[in-house]
């Protein structure tokens, strides 16, 4: 806590290099976007619950799992109980998914994405779905594994805690039921993840496919929370301006506009984040990190001036974020610990001009 103010962050006062957020800016940065979000939400039914899902697939999983297309897609029925107590079945296909986790050397059981056919969800809680991302527990038989995919849908909910300008998610405890006969039934924690369509027309925006921009074409208000948000979580995964090898902008990161030639970045796939630290994580080698839970801020440096107000929004949340992975089911006392105190080392990192130099204005980038 600082002595002379009273607040325990620096960005809550006047810094020497950094500028003081104005009120209705900050407010404004609070809740963002709240004409967008009123706008057209063709996912409500599926992703405004906040409730665990509970989902059965019936599904040729062994079949899935050996051939790991990332295109043809094979049949299942997916069932579960509506509101008022009914069973609903619902037919769907089923492919992997993805790029890294879809390798066999890295996950026995690959991401998934769902396949719904619209007339026949009209009517139920998956109501204008149509192909929907899947997230997987990765390895089959071990428990654990549910911890980090509980960990990284919590990092999910940090980024929509903090701001509508990001892909909502819901929380399924989903039974995988093998038709091939090969597989034992099991039951697993997974999430849905809303597609970037239907979050273009949630924020009435335009989603944008380009090879790569330059920095300066960026939201910077968005670039900074999102640069921030990584931070948050421990995530170097990503970049807001170029695409993986061979591969459109930008990497872990959808591009939209409000007004053409600004580009708002959207981030996602956060499962080689410290707040997470699979098993399978390793750091990027380029920033010659010791560990994946080690963070490295990534933010521009031209854009500092931004950095107290985004700090304070964060600031702002904490007590609402620490509640929010209180409330988490599922995951175990232990891995809850390991979370908070993963957040607490965060909110320590600018408590003072002295921790802000350190571990944020020291790092910026010029490139």
């Amino acid at each position: 806590m600082n002595p002379a103010t009273g607040n325990r962050y620096v960005t809550a006062q006047s810094a020497a290099n950094l500028t003081r957020v104005p009120a209705l800016m900050f407010l404004a940065l609070i809740c963002p976007n709240d004409v967008g979000a009123a706008a057209s939400d063709a996912a409500a039914p599926l992703f405004d619950g906040g409730t665990t899902l509970h989902l059965t697939i019936a599904a040729p999983f062994t079949t899935i799992m050996q051939t790991r297309s990332d295109t043809g897609y094979d049949d299942g029925v997916l069932t579960y109980t509506d509101a008022s107590g009914s069973s609903q079945e619902l037919d769907i296909g089923l492919r992997t998914r993805g790029v890294y986790r879809r390798r066999k050397d890295v996950c026995d059981f690959a991401p998934l994405r769902l396949n719904f056919k619209r007339k026949e969800v009209s009517g139920t809680i998956f109501e204008g779905q149509d192909k929907i991302k899947l997230v997987t527990h990765c390895v089959s038989g071990r428990g654990r594994y549910d911890q980090y995919v509980l960990k990284e849908y919590f990092a999910y909910k940090v980024l929509q805690t903090l701001t509508d300008q990001s892909f909502r998610t819901r929380l399924v405890l989903l039974t995988y039921a093998d038709t091939a006969g090969r597989k034992r039934t099991q039951t697993r924690y997974a999430f849905l993840i809303e597609e970037k369509e239907h979050l273009a027309e949630r924020l009435q925006w335009t989603l944008e496919n380009v090879p790569k921009i330059e920095h300066g074409a960026l939201d910077k208000q968005q670039a900074m929370l999102v640069y921030v948000f990584e931070y948050f979580i421990g995530n170097t995964d990503f970049s807001l301006v170029l695409g993986a090898r061979d591969k459109d902008c930008c990497h872990n990161v959808e591009l939209f506009s409000s007004t053409p030639g600004r580009f708002i970045p959207v981030p996602y796939d956060f499962d080689l984040a410290g707040i997470v630290d699979t098993p399978y994580a390793t750091p990027n080698p380029k920033y010659k990190l010791p560990a994946v839970t080690e963070r490295l801020y990534r933010g521009r440096c031209e854009d500092n001036d931004l950095l107290p107000e985004t700090l304070a929004m964060f600031a702002a949340k904490e007590q609402e974020l620490r509640e929010s992975l209180t409330r988490l089911e599922g995951l175990t006392r232990h891995r809850k610990r390991e979370v908070r105190e993963y957040i607490e080392d965060f909110y320590e990192d600018f408590e003072t001009q002295r921790d802000l130099q350190k571990n944020f204005l020291k790092d910026c980038s010029d490139e």
